[in-house]
């Protein structure tokens, strides 16, 4: 079964075998050592370019971290400056309170003025008609004295033109 003849003799013999699968199997080795150290080298590749990468993008995840902080710092310094203004503003304002209590002084004295306007009214309008009734009375007297005069030389004219005639 063997196959060989004493015709064809092949020429394997079980230390050409031995010799052979040995061979092919240091071959083997080599090819599978070749591969290992070709596969290892393209993961470490493989592995530096992602670390590469990973490095890329923590540098700018930080700078974007980097950018948002100082942005944020930005928004909140402007609010708390708006805080401010409207804390000062809020300081500047009168108080409601301080404000009815000035507010009903100021109505209160309003209403004295106006009382005293009013008096002072009263009393400028009953000296204005005492004033009227003082000048109606000396402009009838006046017309009295002059009528007086006027009718005494009218009895003098007479009595002298009846003296002289």
């Amino acid at each position: 079964m063997s196959g060989e003849t004493e015709e064809h003799v092949s020429g394997w013999t079980v230390d050409t075998l031995h010799t052979h699968f040995d061979r092919s199997l240091r071959d083997l080795v080599k090819l599978l050592d070749e591969r290992y150290v070709t596969q290892v080298e393209g993961v470490d590749k493989a592995f530096k370019a992602a670390d590469t990468a990973v490095q890329a993008a923590l540098r700018s995840a930080e700078k974007a971290t980097e950018k948002a902080e100082n942005a944020s710092e930005k928004r909140f310094e402007a609010v708390n400056e708006f805080r401010g203004q409207l804390a000062d503003q809020a300081n500047t304002f009168l108080p409601r309170a301080e404000g009815n209590v000035r507010f009903n002084s100021l109505a209160e004295k309003t209403d004295q003025n106006l009382a005293r306007i009013t008096e002072l009214e009263l009393r400028l309008s009953a000296r204005l008609d005492l004033d009227a009734g003082k000048s109606v009375g000396i402009n009838a007297t006046v017309v009295y004295v002059l009528a007086g005069l006027g009718a005494l030389g009218t009895i003098v004219a007479i009595i002298i033109a009846i003296i002289g005639a």
